[in-house]
This record gives C-alpha cells, sequence and structure tokens, in this order.
C-alpha cells in the first residue's frame, strides 16, 4: 500500500506518465515451441512494463506507433491514477493527434492460409 501511495503522490503535476508497452519489437514465432525452456524465454523476452500498472493500481491505454519500420506497431502506454479514465482517455487523444493514427498492420504473413 505505501509503494502505491507513493506512486501516486508522483503524479502531481503532470497530465499522465508515458512509457512503453514493451521493451522489445514483436519477435517472429514459428507457430510452437521446442521446449518449455523456449516458452520461457519467450515470454521473458515479451514482458513489459504494464506489470508494474497493475500492481500500482493504475489505469492505462496502449496506443499502437510505427516510427521504426517494425512489421508490426510499438505501444506507447499512458498511465494515470485509478478512476481517472475520462482524463486518462482525453489524454490519449491528445497524443494520437500528434502521433497520428495508426494503419492497422498487414496480418497475412501471420495467419496460416
Amino acid at each position: 500500500q505505501a509503494l502505491r501511495e507513493r506512486a501516486l503522490s508522483l503524479f502531481q503535476g503532470v497530465d499522465a506518465w508515458v512509457a512503453p508497452v514493451k521493451q522489445n519489437l514483436p519477435p517472429v514465432f514459428a507457430g510452437k515451441f521446442e521446449s518449455q525452456a523456449a516458452e520461457r524465454a519467450l515470454n521473458r523476452y515479451c514482458g513489459g512494463p504494464t506489470r508494474a500498472a497493475n500492481a500500482l493500481n493504475l489505469c492505462g491505454t496502449s496506443q499502437p506507433i510505427a516510427r521504426w519500420g517494425a512489421p508490426l506497431p510499438v505501444g506507447l502506454q499512458l498511465l494515470c491514477p485509478a478512476g481517472q479514465d475520462s482524463h486518462l482517455l482525453a489524454v490519449a487523444q491528445a497524443c494520437e493527434r500528434v502521433l497520428g493514427r495508426r494503419q492497422a498492420p498487414d496480418l497475412a504473413a501471420f495467419v496460416a492460409a
């Protein structure tokens, strides 16, 4: 509880926290795991900063952005204290106006025919 209270105090004077959704670009996945160790390694690789938001009881959005030429978008995470959903959505809309709206990616290469 003390950690949550400390986190809330850090929102004073800011509209929202901004963070990446993931630390890594999406990897290519062969469609099955060779071992349980390989599955755990991929889970560690794909895990990200969204977990802290859950532990701190924050509300958040994830917006796809594509500025680095990756085949899939990366995510921009915006966070606000719990219960400030309307404010968070207003901040997210403002960010979308600045960053632009990402077109849906072509997923044909990711779906088996």
